[in-house]
């Protein structure tokens, strides 16, 4: 649920910038003073857990976390179905060790025309002691997503029921959760970029 949630803290800071009333559960960060410059350095509000890591595809039982390491990237765009803008979303790698994966976090929020609306950054931390083992019961049905290009094996499960369902694409050549897309009711999620440390 981390990923799901940290989506939502970030569909939160679309909804107090007019994004048709639409809210989240949890506060959004406080709105720069009127001639404030378009970017901040405020941090995220607590970091919400994100979702255990789907189970890789059939060819490694280990979760993405386990295998990302310092230097890995990915980034993603967000959308909110009836809003113009759209935040991408930047991890990036800082350290890795026996306490898990330390990672900064850069949202950013674009208008229509790709200017930046507002940036939030901080720093997140996955515990290696979140990485849930792979079942094979678990296992969702394999699809190829292309990436910037690149097709990416993954594998696609849904959750939930009528308008609370969503589906769900990960892979393990992806770091961090292997995130590959998500879409609900009303968001997106789309990896757009990613970056594996030589």
């Amino acid at each position: 649920m981390r990923l799901f949630l940290a989506s939502c803290v970030l569909l939160s800071i679309l909804a107090a910038c007019g994004d048709d009333g639409k809210t989240a559960p949890r506060g959004t960060p406080a709105a720069p003073p009127p001639g404030a410059p378009p970017t901040s350095k405020a941090p995220l509000p607590s970091p919400a857990p994100l979702p255990s890591p789907a189970p890789a595809p059939a060819d490694s039982s280990d979760s993405p976390w386990l295998t990302t390491r310092v230097g890995d990237s990915a980034t993603w765009e967000i959308r909110v179905i009836g809003s113009p803008s759209v935040t991408k979303l930047t991890w990036r790698a800082t350290r890795v060790d026996a306490a898990g994966v330390r990672y900064a976090v850069q949202a950013r929020r674009l208008d229509v025309e790709g200017a930046t609306k507002s940036l939030v950054e901080s720093e997140e931390v996955h515990a290696s002691s979140a990485d849930p083992s792979a079942k094979a019961s678990d296992r969702g049905t394999a699809e190829t997503v292309t990436v910037a290009g690149r097709p990416i094996l993954t594998e696609r499960s849904a959750h939930g029921e009528g308008a609370g369902r969503t589906t769900v694409w990960r892979s393990s050549s992806v770091p961090f959760s292997g995130l590959v897309k998500s879409t609900s009711g009303d968001v997106e999620q789309v990896l757009v970029a990613f970056n594996r440390a030589p």
